[in-house]
């Protein structure tokens, strides 16, 4: 959205756009879609009215929903059945690591983009004015993982058609829309699909793109570092340093008081 908003109003800072298991079009947007309806979203808002955010833990409960069995039923089995802790894998870990979501944020991406579908049909305002994916012209890398519950990979492709008049290169990676993505360079199971669609090409059908498209073994990172190099302009430079002293003062020492929160 940031992408496109800035292409219309001919900000050209970007080189290029990469996204990961990301929608554009929500027509389709897999296991999720039972949470994504008017009902839900009425519950929603009052809840979020009344606090201001999206509180972290109702997202987990949320997301272990779509995947009860690994995520509900084997800790309890585990626990109670079998008397044993789950042992955390590091990314498990990870996804513990919870955060609130601002109410206005949540409820426009919900009702806008999901439920009413507004960017991929062109309704999408930003700043008084429509968002258009097709007025995209950098390039793009979209990756998608094969067994996303969220974002299905075929859901992820219609980005070919949303985005017509710029150059998109389409990575399909095997994994979940966690694991296939935060896996690592080196990963010995594994796998990915990698082509570019120059503009003006005719359209290919996910399954047909998916048949076509050979298959390279490990990780999708190195494919990626590939494409990002030849995209990105200039010479490497030392990354800024953390935060901005000049404009905004540190509130106090890391790792900050959310964390403290219960």
């Amino acid at each position: 959205i940031a992408a496109a908003a800035m292409a219309r109003d001919d900000d050209d800072r970007f080189n290029s756009v990469t996204t990961f298991t990301a929608q554009t079009d929500c027509t389709e947007p897999g296991e999720i879609k039972v949470f994504l309806n008017e009902s839900q979203l009425t519950f929603l808002r009052v809840m979020m009215k009344r606090d201001g955010f999206m509180d972290g833990p109702k997202f987990a409960n949320s997301f272990a929903a779509l995947n009860v069995n690994d995520l509900v039923w084997k800790p309890l089995v585990d626990r109670y059945l079998l008397g044993e802790e789950t042992q955390l894998i590091d990314l498990m870990a990870w996804n513990k690591d919870l955060t609130r979501v601002p109410y206005k944020a949540h409820y426009r991406w919900i009702k806008e983009i999901f439920i009413e579908n507004a960017l991929a049909e062109d309704r999408y305002r930003l700043n008084g004015k429509t968002v258009h994916l097709s007025d995209l012209r950098v390039p793009l890398c979209f990756v998608a993982t094969t067994t996303d519950h969220v974002a299905p990979w075929r859901s992820v492709y219609k980005i070919h058609r949303l985005a017509g008049n710029t150059e998109v290169t389409f990575i399909l990676t095997n994994g979940g829309h966690n694991a296939g993505i935060a896996c690592g360079a080196k990963h010995p199971r594994r796998k990915h699909q990698i082509s570019t669609r120059k503009p003006g090409t005719g359209y290919v059908s996910p399954d047909t793109w998916a048949e076509e498209t050979p298959v390279e073994p490990g990780a999708w990172w190195s494919s990626w570092d590939t494409w990002l190099k030849q995209r990105s302009a200039g010479d490497p430079v030392e990354p800024p340093g953390m935060g901005t002293p000049r404009k905004y003062k540190p509130l106090c020492d890391a790792p900050g008081t959310y964390v403290h929160l219960r």
